[in-house]
Parts: structure tokens; C-alpha cells; sequence
């Protein structure tokens, strides 16, 4: 069962003009897109971890880069509080899969991306491009219960709306 975390005080929080950041990105914006794209060649897609972000549901945007490109898939934001290792794994699973030839659509349960629960995904937008939010049950693998329910927040696809 994934219940819903601390946010991680060593991951940055969101900003709109990095203007006092402290966060890598805004450090070095040169450094960091290079950073970014090494990850990317060498492993094919890169995830991005923004608390404190007001525009997502709990304040969440766990999102990944790249999968477009390396197998032709939306990428995947998750909009729930996990530890950075828990968020990963769950990402790497998805991937893993992605990388099998599954394609994620919306309004349907997915297997195997947790151990014994499903996940569905919903259409959502994440900066201003598409992705596929994942939306993670709660202990008795329902969607629609506090706090899962605000997961749909921003989708088109909740089906409890």
C-alpha cells in the first residue's frame, strides 16, 4: 500500500522566475540542461521531483522526461507524496512495462506497477505539455477515497466526477 508521505526536505521547491532559488536548475540553467540531457542519452528518460508546486493536486508534480521520444508514450506525473526512492521504483515499474510494449490508456486498471493494486492513469497537462497522471489507490485499491480522490484534480478522465 502507497500512503502518502513528508515531502522531502532536500528536494527544490517550485518557482516562477528562479529569482532565489536554491534549486540545481537555477544555479545553473547551462549545467543542469546538459545534466538533464546526459541522463536522458544514457538512459532514455529522466524524472523531475517539484513540491510545493500550487498548479498540481497535494501540491505534487513527480513527472518523468523523455519517454516521448525514447518509445513514443506520454510521459508520466504522479501528484501524490512518495519518498524520492518509493516515487522512482513506482516510475521505473511503469517503465519497465512502457518499454514491453504496454501502452498506458486512460479509465483502466493496470496491474504489475504495484504489487498487488492496480493504478489507472488520467489525461492531465504538466507545463504545458500532455501527460499521463498516475493515479495510485488507496490500502483497499480504491481511487476515490481522501486524500486519492484529489489525484483526479486537473484530469479529464475522473470517473467519480
Amino acid at each position: 500500500m502507497i500512503t502518502p508521505g513528508p515531502k522531502p526536505k532536500d528536494i527544490p521547491t517550485v518557482h516562477s522566475d528562479g529569482e532565489g532559488c536554491r534549486c540545481e536548475r537555477c544555479a545553473d540553467p547551462e549545467a543542469y540542461d546538459k545534466k538533464i540531457n546526459e541522463i536522458i542519452e544514457k538512459v532514455g528518460w529522466y524524472v523531475h521531483y517539484v513540491f510545493d508546486d500550487d498548479s498540481t493536486p497535494n501540491e505534487v508534480n513527480i513527472h518523468t522526461h523523455g519517454l516521448v521520444e525514447k518509445y513514443n508514450h506520454p510521459d508520466i506525473q504522479i501528484c501524490f507524496a512518495l519518498p524520492q526512492k518509493v516515487a522512482h521504483g513506482v516510475l521505473w515499474a511503469a517503465v519497465n512495462q512502457i518499454a514491453d510494449g504496454v501502452v498506458f490508456t486512460t479509465r483502466k486498471r493496470f496491474e504489475h506497477v504495484l504489487t498487488d493494486y492496480d493504478v489507472v492513469f488520467a489525461n492531465a497537462v504538466e507545463n504545458g505539455r500532455p501527460v499521463l497522471r498516475m493515479i495510485l489507490p488507496d490500502k483497499n485499491n480504491n481511487f476515490n477515497t481522501d486524500p486519492y480522490y484529489s489525484q483526479w484534480e486537473g484530469t479529464d478522465s475522473n470517473p467519480w466526477s
